[in-house]
Parts: structure tokens; C-alpha cells; sequence
């Protein structure tokens, strides 16, 4: 079980690092902007000290070409920012997990249940219960935080990991650490 929380949480920072670089490059693309713009302001400053004309329209000619060329490629870079950034709402960025004893009679936390949740709440809730005799494995849809079918309270408690709603979740949304959780389950939805 902690492979796979390691793998997923392992996974969320490259795609916030993915954004991050793509509004580098965003920036970067504004900066050559600006100084082409301090360029031209210098050249236009000549020009009006004296530079000749075939000069100044040559220049002037370069300069409005390579800022369409710029002003174009900023706009395909601002459109797969959003494409970017769309992509990354449907990955799996909150992860929550919660281990408790599902039977009086069985020890050691082996039941759990696990919320993998993009960020329109929407995604899986994964439950094991671990029994003396056999393991049964569940898995629920949530879309929106509205599950398919009435939550329990664990898996309740592993989506309220997974938002960070739940008492030291923290800002990550995952918990590794065996808990025991108790209280009754809505059934509700999470909104």
C-alpha cells in the first residue's frame, strides 16, 4: 500500500514543476519582449539624433517583425499553458489513505481504504477489508465529491485526508500513519 502512495505522491510535484516551467517559459518570453522594446526605444532615440534613414527603416523593419514573430509564439505559449494547466486538473493531485481494524476479532490495521482525487474532487475510493478468512477489495467513483454509492466512514475519512479537511492531514492530503477512525458515515457527498 505504501507503493502506491509513494508512487502517486512521487508524481504530484513533476506536474506542479511541469507548470512551473511552462510559466518560465512564459516569462522568459515577456522579458525578451521587454528588451526588445528598450532596443527599439534606444534605436528610435538615435534615429532622432541623426542616424540615417535606409538605417533607421531597416531597424525599424527588423524590429516589427521580430515582435510579431515574438508576440506570436508568446500566444501559442499562453494556450498550452492552459492546455497545461487544464491537463493538470484531471491528475490525480490529492491522495488520501486510512488503515483500521474492520472486525473486533482481526488485529494490525490490515483493512484500509484510499481516495485518489483530481482537483474537481473527482476520482476513486479504494477499500480493502481484511478478514480472518479473506480479503475483499471495493472501489467507489466520486464525481464532483459525490460518490456512486453511500460512503463509509473510513472512506469518508481517506477523502477528507485526501482534501486535507481531516485533522492533520496536512497540505499534502495523504496519510500513511494507522489510524483508527470511527463515527457513522452520511453517505453524503463532500461539497
Amino acid at each position: 500500500m505504501s507503493n502506491i502512495l509513494e508512487s502517486v505522491a512521487k508524481h504530484a510535484p513533476a506536474l506542479i514543476l511541469a507548470e512551473g516551467v511552462v510559466a518560465a517559459v512564459l516569462l522568459f518570453f515577456v522579458l525578451v519582449l521587454g528588451a526588445r522594446v528598450r532596443r527599439f526605444e534606444a534605436f528610435r532615440r538615435r534615429a532622432e539624433l541623426g542616424g540615417s534613414e535606409a538605417e533607421a527603416g531597416s531597424m525599424l523593419t527588423h524590429l516589427s517583425q521580430r515582435t510579431a514573430e515574438l508576440t506570436e509564439r508568446m500566444g501559442r505559449a499562453e494556450i498550452e499553458l492552459r492546455n497545461a494547466l487544464n491537463v493538470l486538473e484531471g491528475c490525480v493531485q490529492h491522495v488520501g489513505a486510512v488503515r483500521y481494524d474492520a472486525f473486533e476479532d482481526v488485529g494490525g490495521q490490515q483493512s484500509f481504504s484510499i481516495a485518489l482525487l483530481d482537483a474537481r474532487r473527482n476520482g476513486i475510493l479504494i477499500t480493502a477489508i481484511y478478514s480472518r478468512t479473506d480479503v475483499r477489495l471495493y472501489a467507489k467513483s466520486l464525481n464532483h465529491g459525490r460518490p456512486s454509492s453511500p460512503m463509509t466512514p473510513e472512506e469518508s475519512a481517506a477523502v477528507q485526508h485526501a482534501l486535507g479537511l481531516a485533522p492533520g492531514s496536512g497540505r499534502s492530503g495523504s496519510s500513511t500513519e494507522p489510524r483508527e477512525i470511527g463515527g457513522t458515515g452520511t453517505g453524503g457527498s463532500l461539497d
